[in-house]
């Protein structure tokens, strides 16, 4: 009989170390393994010699775009970067921008005026990159588009 409860003890003790380190494993990923930067509002990734939005964490309003941050120049506004932001009225997008991501403004419903700068390169708007935005009235496309 003592066999079975160690045998069981044993089983138990391995089944909450299991669960222990699933448990780290899942904090880690959730604690931020993203290499993002955060300067001026923006959160942002570099490749070393460009650098990529991913985030927002301003106050909102009318909000002009860098056009460099870390001193590299902003090309890319990434996939969902300000997707439901519900407090930019305006953006205006430098021409060091040279491609939107997915979903990049989706659902800000209070943006209402989009400018892209003057001597802006970019080639396309994804489709999506405004759904939702139900205050927009005021929108510039560039005739690179």
């Amino acid at each position: 009989m003592r066999f079975i409860r160690k045998t069981l003890a044993s089983r138990d003790n391995w089944a909450l170390l299991a669960l222990v380190t699933i448990l780290f494993a899942l904090l880690i990923g959730l604690s931020g393994s993203s290499d993002a930067t955060v300067e001026d509002d923006y959160e942002y990734l570099s490749d070393g010699s460009n650098v990529t939005i991913t985030g927002y964490t301003g106050t909102g309003g009318a909000i002009t775009i860098p056009s460099t941050l870390g001193g590299k120049p902003v090309t890319t506004i990434d996939d969902s970067a300000f997707e439901g932001n519900a407090v930019i009225t305006a953006v205006s997008i430098p021409s060091s921008v040279t491609a939107l991501g997915e979903k990049v403004f989706e659902n800000c419903t209070k943006l209402q005026t989009v400018i892209f700068l003057e001597g802006s390169t970019i080639t396309s708007i994804p489709q999506g990159a405004f759904r939702g935005c139900i205050s927009l009235s005021t929108i510039n496309i560039p005739s690179t588009v």
